[in-house]
């Protein structure tokens, strides 16, 4: 929670905005972290007064997220479905809608060539995670007041719930249709999307504000939303620690990312027990750094 909030004291500080870090940090885990720094960066790219001027209009909004990211070039559409993509004619009314912006606002679009694959099946690409921002935007879920009046993990997942535009939700790109489409953001993607933009910008703020309530709430919050299923949280699991909650899961990544994968198993309580020979480690959660254990790692 430490680090997560380092990370957005930093997006405020350098965006000059809490509503834009909070844009930019729910923006990040649509990347799914091969596209986390492009979709930070793809979201810094336009001013938020941009942003604010066309969000009662969902088809600019729409226009404005997919060309900021450089994907209304046709070279970025694959061979074959360029041809459909053209007699559609969609794609040739978002590119003009956005030219139009991009000239009004001088706007420099991303090289649409750099997105990477990411997920699952049809939205392995890209363009469903900008119809998903864009209608977030549309509808103010995007708001830091309103995500801050929410007490509960339910009454956050309920906020951000949002469908993808009419076009996306039977294609998986300009001109190639798909029946397996997520025409809705996942549950487990709505749960992602709470553990690492919410909590953490909740858990900052409150810090910032010098308001208790916004970080014991976030505790609260993270608790309440289910572990994350990965390749570190399975890796755990091969040793008996099981994470029963959101909490759980992050501190695993954590203890992961900042002791394992650095090779300090001697400053870690876990990689201390385990090299004592200790390969069930009973009470993890609540274990105490014996006398002499600060003698043998500093």
């Amino acid at each position: 929670m430490e680090w997560q909030t380092e990370e957005i004291r930093r997006r405020a500080k350098e965006y000059g905005s809490w509503e834009t870090a909070y844009f930019v940090t729910i923006a990040r885990t649509f990347g799914m972290g091969v596209n986390g720094d492009l979709m930070e960066q793809w979201a810094t790219s336009m001013p938020v007064e941009v942003i604010e001027h066309q969000a009662d209009d969902l088809f600019q909004l729409e226009a404005l997220f997919l060309g900021q990211a450089g994907l209304l070039e046709l070279e970025t559409i694959p061979d074959q479905f360029q041809r459909d993509a053209l007699n559609e004619g969609y794609f040739a009314k978002l590119r003009n809608e956005y030219l139009y912006l991009a000239h009004k606002y001088s706007l420099q679009p991303l090289d649409g060539k750099q997105w990477k694959p990411m997920g699952k099946g049809c939205n392995r690409i890209p363009h469903s995670a900008f119809s998903f921002l864009a209608n977030m935007v549309y509808q103010r879920k995007t708001s830091l007041q309103s995500m801050l009046a929410c007490e509960t993990a339910k009454e956050v997942t309920s906020l951000l719930e949002v469908s993808a535009t009419p076009y996306w939700q039977i294609r998986s790109h300009f001109g190639a249709e798909c029946k397996t489409c997520a025409k809705r953001l996942s549950a487990e993607r709505l749960n992602l999307i709470v553990i690492n933009a919410v909590v953490p910008m909740l858990f900052a703020y409150g810090r910032y504000k010098g308001n208790e309530v916004y970080c014991d709430r976030a505790f609260d919050i993270i608790e309440q939303c289910k572990a994350e299923k990965n390749a570190i949280t399975r890796h755990w699991e091969q040793y008996d620690i099981k994470a029963d909650s959101a909490g759980d899961s992050q501190a695993l990544i954590q203890l992961q990312r900042e002791y394992c994968d650095k090779r300090q198993c001697l400053r870690c309580r876990f990689g201390y027990e385990f090299l004592r020979g200790r390969t069930k480690i009973e009470g993890y959660r609540n274990m105490a750094i014996e006398p002499d254990l600060f003698a043998e790692l500093y």
